[in-house]
């Protein structure tokens, strides 16, 4: 059960507001963008408002079947 809930977390990047490249801060593993904006808040130790303000959230897409 453990390997099915691995293989439907995503990869998600989290960037500066306003940066037009979209350069990554950090990255983190979730099912979801909310709860990757929650454990993104978490690492920079922001309320998840503060990090709402500052930055913005991206599924990072990979090639199918890897």
């Amino acid at each position: 059960m453990l390997y099915l809930n691995i293989r439907s977390m995503k990869k998600f990047k989290y960037f500066s507001r306003g940066d037009s490249k979209k350069e990554q801060v950090g990255v983190v593993k979730a099912k979801s963008i909310y709860i990757a904006s929650i454990k993104s808040a978490e690492k920079k130790k922001l309320s998840l408002t503060q990090f709402n303000n500052l930055f913005e959230v991206e599924e990072i897409k990979g090639k199918k079947g890897v």
